[in-house]
């Protein structure tokens, strides 16, 4: 390869020496000639060597004789025998000459004076008529002996050469072109490289900064996608407003979620959490492993599913699912089952208006027509069908009317115009209420049914199902104008109620002691409940879903849910998986996977501490990381408290002031133990006598923390609409 090249540069550029001679006796010491030129670093041109097949000899003799700086002529016998019709060595001689006008160089070596006796031969009249000694007879000729021939070129020759070359070679002048050439291109090399790297370092640089303003502007409507992109901006290298989202966000009380479906309407978590099932708006069923990511996907027709309604796909025994649609002006409405697969296994049909899920096996539905209530059994096993008709003069006429069931669908509830109506076995029993029932929920053993009691004053109703009589009623609010409200079981004791006027109330059955939650006067839209960990949360039509522990303290809020009106419902799913560390929620904007966070920085306690929890500070320790650069707020205080007194704390980073919002208002927590603000602070602890709300304020252990996390991640599509 070295070799081909060096050919190349030298038939572009030129030769030292061009060797002409005759093969017929002189091949051997041209050879020679040539390679001893070659080893001192000097460019020869010798016919044998850079001839290929296929080269037209005229056209590449001309070049590269024109192209060499000394004509060498090696001066043997044969040399003075004229070839005929083409003599190439006069034709190399000729075209040297008429190249090279201007003081040509041309060396002949005369072996055993060959080459002077003929010029001297009948007084010089045989060189005048001899073309090759015709036009050699002015220059220099390097005696040789004839014994010469034969052995390698002498240093007599070689030197002659170097002295003729000198000042001339084309080396020399090669050389100082290609050095002049490369500094040349080293220096645009460097140049481009750095224009290069400065570019990139700019549109790091700007990158980043998209995706730390993008972060900023999100840290309080979206923690979660806030977060991700702080992460993003970390990649390009990072900014203060990046870094300052992430403290905001992370420290906004809000969990992670890890599963983000903007075109999802309703959707489904399986009882252990392992499935997903959602709807899109192309009408086709989504199945997705949470472990595997692996997911099936089917198209289902219009009548087999309403957009946007209440809670309308579940999972059921066997790995299948269940979707239904409410009866409306486009037609009756069904019941259809799915397998894992996609396969439809069956459907029902009916004027559906209510639907729900009692087990894992049965369902119940009501449906009306102009004659009777039809309450409907359905077994997702042997696909049958038990059908109860009740006399619609005394049943609820209302499309919505609530509806509850035991998991084995043996004892069913609705509503009437005048109260209560029990199902057990397919015996009706009806039984009067104080008020207009808007929501009932059957306790787990199946002994007690809790019902929102619409009247004059909301109030909570106990049903027993053993004796079939009230035994409790308890007043709680005074509710004006058109509202309903939501019921559920909290423990066997206790339940919550809820009103769409935006008020929450937890009852104690046996005590009847009524506890109010601080009002948010937005209307609740779900209420879900975790048995578990008995924990609940509760979404509202504000876009917010706070969590709260098992003492009704909010522990969470997951934000990013837009708000809606304040008249129609915004979500229609709120599901816990069964351990409680999944929620799943489904709401006009999309559906949400949310995560519970571990460790908690929110948690009940038993008395007021100074210092986060031994599992936060092993979590968040500040081995192997830089400090944090927190500093004191140059405000007076650290907690700062809004005009709605919502809490938040002030920290100074990166030469400005921030406030870190917790989602907590003065009268849901006040705190009695505030930590002290000092320069480079790793944690703030805020703690009152039964909760403690802990502040991590160290960047890179939070980015460390992320790594290992569950996150959602938008796609480039997203990431463009996102960062615009």
């Amino acid at each position: 390869m070295r070799v081909s090249v060096s050919r190349w540069v030298d038939g572009w550029w030129g030769y030292d020496v061009f060797i002409a001679h005759r093969r017929a006796d002189a091949a051997q010491y041209a050879q020679d000639l040539y390679d001893k030129l070659r080893a001192e670093g000097i460019s020869c041109f010798i016919d044998r060597v850079v001839y290929g097949p296929g080269d037209s000899l005229l056209l590449a003799t001309r070049q590269h004789v024109a192209k060499s700086s000394l004509f060498l002529l090696v001066g043997s016998p044969e040399l003075l025998k004229l070839r005929r019709p083409v003599d190439w060595v006069e034709e190399e001689i000729r075209t040297y000459f008429r190249t090279h006008r201007q003081n040509p160089k041309v060396m002949l070596i005369d072996f055993g004076k060959i080459i002077t006796d003929a010029l001297d031969q009948e007084g010089g009249a045989a060189a005048a008529s001899h073309p090759i000694l015709r036009q050699l007879a002015p220059f220099l000729y390097i005696a040789q002996d004839a014994q010469s021939f034969t052995a390698p070129p002498s240093e007599v020759v070689l030197a002659a050469i170097r002295r003729n070359l000198m000042g001339r070679r084309r080396d020399r002048t090669r050389l100082m072109f290609f050095q002049g050439a490369a500094a040349i291109l080293a220096m645009l090399l460097i140049a481009a490289v750095g224009l290069g790297l400065m570019a990139d370092q700019q549109r790091r640089q700007a990158t980043a900064a998209a995706y730390g303003n993008a972060a900023y502007s999100y840290s309080a409507s979206d923690p979660t996608l806030s977060l991700r992109l702080g992460q993003l901006a970390a990649g390009y290298g990072s900014t203060a407003t990046a870094q300052v989202a992430t403290l905001r966000a992370f420290n906004s009380g809000s969990w992670i979620y890890s599963e983000r479906l903007d075109d999802g309407y309703d959707a489904a978590l399986s009882e252990d959490g392992s499935k997903m099932a959602w709807v899109d708006a192309g009408s086709r069923l989504h199945v997705r492993d949470l472990g595997s990511g692996n997911e099936k996907s089917w198209t289902i027709s219009q009548s087999d599913f309403q957009i946007a309604g209440t809670g309308n796909i579940a999972f059921i025994s066997g790995n299948g699912l269940v979707t239904w649609r409410y009866r409306d002006g486009n037609g009756p409405g069904s019941v259809t089952l799915w397998g894992g697969d996609g396969a439809m296994l069956h459907a029902f049909n009916g004027a559906f208006g209510r639907v729900t899920v009692c087990g894992p096996n049965i369902l119940a539905a009501r449906e009306i027509d102009d004659s009777a209530v039809k309450i409907h059994v359905m077994d997702v096993r042997s696909k049958s069908d038990q059908i109860i008709t009740a006399d619609s003069s005394g049943m609820s006429s209302a499309i919505f009317s609530p509806l509850g069931c035991t998991p084995d669908g043996r004892l069913v509830a609705s509503a009437s115009d005048v109260g209560l109506v029990i199902i057990r076995d397919g015996a009706v029993h009806e039984i009067a209420a104080s008020g207009r029932i808007e929501d009932i929920q059957i306790s787990d053993d199946g002994q007690r049914l809790a019902a929102f009691l619409r009247g004059r004053a909301d109030a909570v109703g106990i049903f027993d199902l053993s004796t079939e009589q009230w035994s409790v009623v308890i007043p709680l609010e005074e509710t004006p104008g058109e509202a309903s409200g939501f019921i559920r079981f909290l423990d066997a004791n206790r339940v919550i109620a809820a009103s769409t006027h935006g008020w929450i109330r937890i009852v104690d059955i046996g005590t009847r002691v009524v506890k109010a939650l601080p009002d948010k006067h937005r209307a609740v839209d779900q209420i879900a409940v975790d048995r578990a960990t008995e924990t609940f949360a509760v979404a509202r039509r504000s876009g917010t879903v706070t969590v709260y522990d098992k003492t009704a303290f909010p522990i969470a809020r997951l934000i990013s849910t837009a708000s809606s009106d304040a008249l129609n419902e915004n979500f229609d799913a709120v599901r816990f998986s069964s351990t409680g560390s999944l929620l799943l929620t489904s709401a006009r904007s999309g559906v949400r996977l949310w995560r519970r966070p571990e460790p908690a920085l929110l948690a009940g306690l038993n008395s007021p501490i100074e210092q986060p929890s031994e599992a936060v500070k092993k979590t968040f320790g500040a081995v192997g990381h830089e400090h944090s650069g927190i500093e004191p707020c140059s405000k007076s205080q650290n907690m700062v408290i809004d005009d709605a007194g919502l809490l938040s704390l002030c920290v100074r980073t990166h030469g400005r002031d921030e406030l870190l919002p917790t989602g907590l208002s003065t009268d849901e927590f006040s705190p009695a133990v505030v930590t002290r603000m000092r320069e480079n602070l790793d944690f703030a602890v805020w703690s009152s006598d039964d909760h403690s709300r802990t502040f991590v304020l160290n960047g890179s252990q939070i980015g460390d923390y992320l790594r290992s996390q569950k996150i959602w991640s938008p796609d480039q599509s997203q990431l463009s609409l996102l960062t615009k």
